[in-house]
């Protein structure tokens, strides 16, 4: 390898970037590893991990609003006892491996060789790194399914356009990279069934701008072997399972119903409050960043016909995961989506920097976004390593509480029902059998499931009178409300349960107003 020519180190205020990025990593990573909250999501992932391990198909009993992949792929934390550290984990190593991706195959893809390989190296570290930020420091963080969905989604993409884009590729590494790429696609579908529409576009974009034109079988033939193996790893992902138990009908139930309406804010309204909320900073600022690098390189992406390519493909997925979400409601969350294509054109943004800078000014104002947002960034990381760092689970002091009473009384773990907390399920291992999950139920108090049609394979109770009715014949000897201070109760859990069966048999205060209300069934 020849050496790098005189002048050929980076800029400074990539370097200075970078390593803000470094650090605004580590202190996303102590926050997420020093703090016992998160988004109540993940509670219910673990409960039907548990369920999967106990032999339980989701939408076999009662539904679920995810893929039957979910279940599995959580019915591994679902086996130890700090679960919530193996999620973190599993989601740490799916994001490097996402970052990975960047450094790795992204080179092949691109044409970066006019790029002294030292430059080309913190170009590269800082896609890498911003996706990594972008994994730990979002919404729900490394607690939650999306930053796994997006990273799978990414290097299927990566994969794709390597595949169908690199003549020289064939043999076992062609086979080794489809296969690769085909599991991560249907990976991600199967955990964000969202990513279908980035990725579809993903497909015809690389199919139609491969390089095998002149190669007819082959322009067919890999393609072609994208789409069945993906079919196929999406089958024993999801389907298997329920045609090995005879249970297709349990499948196709939750299939329509998870197709259903079931939610009734408007998608603009949603991502507006989702954008509103403090902890969306770090994402605004980082489209705001993204958008500002692309925009101050229009020289690069004119010249250079294979990124200008690859831009006009992250904007086209863009465009289609936003026209699929479009379709329901926006969750914060969800931001976590778009991390892939943020950090693939912020790295093709910067090595045009350096490559074909458009003017001095230009070349001026891309170092100072480098750094101010990689400086915001290390410093809003900081501020929420301070605040966060340490707390304890907001429901841990209730489920000792709870576990007080149940030795006092004699009772096991499985006679609790706890409607308003899968916390309390998944850490007791009591099963809700056919009843919704507490944020379907929540769902259900506020009127969202009114028009929702109802299958054969499990209930759907579409009101809450019909809910209370539900859980009623449920028989459970306790049935525990939560109560927070200055939160909103959806369901009237006291007019349910009073009248029918139940008294309120103890009421246990355990921090700042909140507490428990302990219902037990009468003899």
């Amino acid at each position: 390898m020849k050496a790098d020519p005189p002048g050929a180190r980076a800029p400074l205020p990539l370097r200075l970037a970078v390593l803000l990025l470094a650090l605004a990593f580590v202190f996303g990573m102590a926050v997420t590893f020093g703090d016992g909250s998160y988004d109540w999501d993940i509670d219910h992932e673990i409960y039907f991990g548990q369920r999967f391990l106990a032999g339980e198909l989701i939408w076999t009993q009662g539904f679920h609003d995810k893929l039957p992949f979910a279940q599995i792929a959580f019915s591994i934390p679902a086996r130890f006892d700090d679960s919530i550290t193996v999620v973190r984990l599993l989601s740490l190593v799916s994001v490097v491996l996402g970052a990975l991706s960047i450094v790795v195959i992204l080179p092949k893809i691109a044409d970066l060789s006019a790029l002294p390989v030292a430059r080309r190296g913190w170009a590269l570290a800082f896609g890498a790194l911003l996706f990594a930020c972008l994994g730990v420091l979002q919404i729900s963080g490394l607690t939650s399914v999306n930053p796994d969905a997006a990273s799978f989604a990414l290097i299927a993409t990566l994969l794709m356009l390597w595949t169908m884009w690199r003549p020289g590729l064939s043999g076992p590494a062609l086979a080794l990279a489809l296969l690769a790429g085909s599991v991560f696609a249907a990976a991600s579908i199967s955990l964000r069934p969202y990513f279908i529409a980035p990725l579809a576009v993903g497909f015809l974009f690389a199919a139609a701008g491969g390089p095998f034109r002149d190669r007819p079988r082959r322009a067919i033939a890999v393609p072609l072997l994208w789409v069945l193996a993906i079919a196929a790893f999406g089958f024993g992902m999801n389907l298997l399972g329920y045609v090995l138990t005879g249970q297709v009908q349990a499948f196709r139930d939750g299939l329509a119903t998870l197709a259903s309406d079931l939610s009734s804010r408007s998608f603009v309204k949603s991502l507006a409050i989702a954008a509103l909320k403090p902890r969306a900073v770090i994402t605004l600022l980082a489209w705001a960043a993204v958008l500002a690098l692309v925009l101050l390189q229009p020289r690069y992406f004119r010249s250079d016909r294979r990124a200008g390519l690859l831009l006009i493909l992250l904007v086209a997925q863009v465009i289609a995961l936003f026209a699929f979400l479009s379709v329901n409601r926006f969750w914060a969350h969800y931001f976590h989506f778009f991390s892939g294509y943020l950090a693939l054109a912020a790295t093709l943004a910067v090595a045009g920097w350096m490559i074909a800078p458009s003017s001095e000014r230009g070349a001026r104002a891309t170092g100072a976004v480098l750094v101010g947002f990689a400086a915001i960034g290390a410093i809003w990381s900081a501020v929420i390593l301070a605040l966060d760092f340490g707390h304890p689970h907001e429901e841990e002091a209730a489920l000792a509480a709870l576990r007080t009473y149940l030795d006092e009384t004699g009772l096991r773990n499985e006679d609790v029902l706890a409607p308003t907390s899968m916390y309390f399920q998944w850490r007791l291992h009591s099963p809700i059998g056919v009843l919704p999950h507490v944020a379907n139920t929540e769902h259900i108090c506020i009127g969202w499931w009114q028009h929702v049609d109802p299958v054969a394979s499990f209930p759907l109770p579409p009101t809450e009178p019909e809910y209370c009715r539900l859980l009623l014949s449920q028989h459970r000897p306790v049935i525990v409300e939560q109560v927070f201070a200055g939160v909103e109760r959806y369901c009237d859990w006291a007019a349910c349960l009073l009248p029918n069966g139940y008294t309120l048999d103890r009421q246990i205060p355990v921090s700042d107003g909140n507490g428990l209300r302990i219902y037990r069934l009468a003899p």
